[in-house]
């Protein structure tokens, strides 16, 4: 291709090349739903730079025409936004010019050499997206992906920093992932894996998410026990505690009852909630654990500044001249090798810089007409209290946006309500649970039935001799009970979602 160049061809000149190596599948559904999808990322890419291609088609001459031997796709892609009408018939098209001669190598490598860009890389795009402002929807138009893509891979944000890189070079799976974030606890998180990753028969998501939610607690790690003001009211609570007498300094408390530290974790929240539903917020949400899905959905309102008081406003002017005065006997301190003066000071430049910045953030604040239409979440985030305010749920973008002053917009969040799951559908959880309730009513019957009794065992006798499962009139059986016990458990009635 020593003769190859760069140039910008009118779209109408273009035809798709009979020596393209892609011939197959140009009619699926799939394919089809791929160009409209890759269509709405060259709009998004040409609304926001003025070029719709960042990567050229390859064509050859043929007579008045260019074939485009590699690209199909993309151009594919612009003809369905030339049919839309949303590119010109002549819309400029960025190309590279080859020789005849090269056409099937180039036409093989683009299709053969091709790599789907990794989903971490994906979460780190969209990551980086939202945080410069960017809805969920704005950011599935942009790349041609559903929104329920971009949620799930905003939700690899929960998970350990180093699962994500073992994520990278595929030693577990996205599914595996996502059980391992039910926990906010990174180091739970990496403990679980690292324990179960070679075995293949306790590693699937399912038992990944039990092993990180099991209901024991360490007092002495978890920091919630302290949230709500130490074992002490967890006791008072009427909650169990398991004492290691072998443990030194007090690290063999355990907590027999997580459920009920949530409900204490959540009735703490609640009373800060209060709290901050004072400040004249339109709604308050509590949440025991911090949900990224959620919060990513949210809306967030601009903040205003408001004048300082004349106090404040000298509080603040003797704060930074005394931080000048000191920075400046940090520097004669070092200059005269005095380096025990300057580290002293050095804590003082701390506070003195933290006092400010409280005073600074006290003037941040949100206008009373959006505060009534928008919200606050209370959380626990990593084990820490959390606050967001000027959220803004999906419903309320439009009057959230009609209060806004001129230049101010919203940020983030959800623009359409989600489909969410269908009415007449229940979840697995609930699945799972009710066939465990039908086991304990079974195994309940047959113990206070002999005769059910010996028939059971009769058709586990005629199943094990002929070794064929369909020989037996029920499907009831006789085992330890453990496939049926940890395959349906019963779970609670409050943690389950219909």
């Amino acid at each position: 291709m020593s003769n190859a160049y760069n140039t910008v061809i009118p779209f109408n000149r273009l035809r798709r090349s009979e020596r393209n190596a892609r011939r197959t599948g140009r009619n699926s559904a799939s394919y089809r739903a791929g160009i409209v999808s890759l269509a709405a990322s060259i709009l998004s890419t040409h609304e926001q730079t003025g070029q719709g291609l960042l990567q050229n088609l390859v064509v050859h001459v043929n007579g008045e025409f260019f074939d485009v031997a590699a690209g199909g796709r993309r151009f594919d892609a612009i003809t369905l936004l030339v049919e839309q009408g949303k590119f010109p018939d002549d819309y400029p098209t960025a190309s590279l010019v080859i020789g005849a001669d090269a056409v099937t190598a180039a036409s093989l490598t683009e299709n053969f050499s091709r790599e789907a860009m990794h989903p971490a890389d994906e979460f780190d795009a969209f990551k980086e997206l939202t945080e410069q402002g960017w809805t969920i929807d704005r950011i599935a138009d942009s790349f041609g992906v559903t929104t329920l893509v971009v949620e799930r891979r905003l939700k690899l944000r929960a998970a350990a920093p180093a699962l994500i890189e073992e994520y990278r070079v595929g030693e577990l799976t996205t599914e595996q992932l996502i059980s391992l974030c039910a926990t906010d606890d990174h180091d739970r998180q990496t403990m679980v894996w690292n324990r179960v990753r070679d075995q293949h028969w306790n590693n699937d998501p399912a038992a990944l998410r039990r092993a990180v939610i099991e209901t024991e607690v360490d007092a002495s790690k978890d920091t919630r026990v302290a949230f709500i003001g130490g074992v002490e009211v967890y006791e008072q609570a009427g909650g169990g505690v398991r004492r290691d007498l072998f443990a030194e300094d007090g690290q063999g408390t355990l907590l027999s009852d997580g459920a009920l530290l949530d409900v204490l974790v959540e009735a703490k929240l609640q009373d800060l909630g209060e709290q901050v539903r004072a400040e004249g917020w339109g709604w308050i949400e509590v949440w025991p654990k911090f949900d990224y899905t959620q919060f990513d959905r949210l809306g967030r309102a601009p903040k205003k500044l408001a004048d300082l008081s004349a106090e404040s406003a000298a509080q603040l002017e003797a704060l930074e001249k005394e931080l000048e005065d000191t920075q400046t006997a940090i520097e004669g301190h070092v200059e005269a090798g005095d380096d025990e003066q300057a580290e002293a000071l050095d804590e003082r430049v701390d506070a003195l810089e933290a006092e400010i910045l409280k005073i600074q953030a006290s003037r941040e604040g949100f206008a009373p007409e959006v505060m009534e239409h928008a919200g606050a979440i209370i959380s626990m985030h990593y084990g820490s209290l959390r606050i967001d305010r000027g959220l803004v749920r999906t419903a309320d973008r439009a009057n959230v946006t009609s209060a806004l002053g001129e230049g101010e917009r919203l940020s983030g969040g959800r623009e359409t309500e989600p489909a969410g799951r269908k009415g007449n559908t229940i979840s697995d959880a609930l699945r799972r649970s009710l066939l465990g309730h039908r086991n304990l009513a079974a195994q309940f019957v047959t113990a206070t039935n002999p005769k059910a009794a010996k028939i059971l065992i009769v058709c586990k006798f005629v199943t094990d001799t002929r070794s064929d499962w369909s020989g037996s009139p029920t499907d009831m059986g006789i085992s330890s009970g453990y496939g049926a016990r940890t395959g349906c458990p019963i779970t609670g009635s409050s943690h389950l979602r219909v």
